[in-house]
C-alpha cells in the first residue's frame, strides 16, 4: 500500500517545494478521500495525480474544498516520471468516481492563473501519451 510518506517522497525529488516531514499530512488528506492516484512501474512510483470535485473552478483556489458531485475536476497536483502516466492517472480516478464535464487546474507558472476547459479537450491532449503502467488508487 502507497503511504504518504512515499507519495511525499516521490513529490519532493521532482518538486523541491514539498518536503518530507512537513508535507505528509497534505498528501494523506487526498489519500483518505481516495482522492489521490499513483501510478507504479516495477514496483516504484511513476506518477501521481491528485484531484477534488468542485462545482465551479475558481473553487479550487479553497484549499481541500471538495464537493463530490461537483462537475469540475480540479487538478491539486501531478507529478510523472514520464507522460503517458499522467493519462493513466486520470482514467484511473474517473473509472472511480465518473467523468466530469471540465477539468480545472492552477498555473503556477503563469500568473497563478486559474484554467478550465472541456473534457474532451483533456483527452485531445492526452490520447498519445498514455503509457501501459500498473495503477494502484492509492488506497
Amino acid at each position: 500500500m502507497t503511504t504518504a510518506t512515499d507519495i511525499c517522497a516521490f513529490v519532493s525529488h521532482k518538486l523541491p517545494q514539498y518536503q518530507s516531514g512537513r508535507d505528509e499530512p497534505y498528501f494523506q488528506w487526498y489519500l483518505d478521500r481516495a482522492l489521490c492516484g499513483v501510478a507504479k512501474q516495477d514496483g516504484k512510483i511513476g506518477g501521481v495525480a491528485m484531484v477534488r470535485f468542485l462545482d465551479e473552478a475558481e473553487e479550487g483556489l479553497t484549499p481541500y474544498l471538495h464537493k463530490p458531485d461537483g462537475q469540475v475536476t480540479w487538478v491539486e497536483l501531478v507529478v510523472s516520471e514520464q507522460g503517458g502516466s499522467i493519462a493513466s492517472l486520470f482514467r484511473l480516478l474517473w473509472d472511480r468516481y465518473g467523468r466530469r464535464p471540465f477539468v480545472a487546474y492552477r498555473r503556477e507558472f503563469k500568473n497563478g492563473a486559474v484554467r478550465s476547459f472541456p473534457i474532451r479537450m483533456f483527452d485531445k491532449m492526452n490520447a498519445l501519451s498514455e503509457a501501459k503502467l500498473a495503477l494502484h488508487g492509492g488506497i
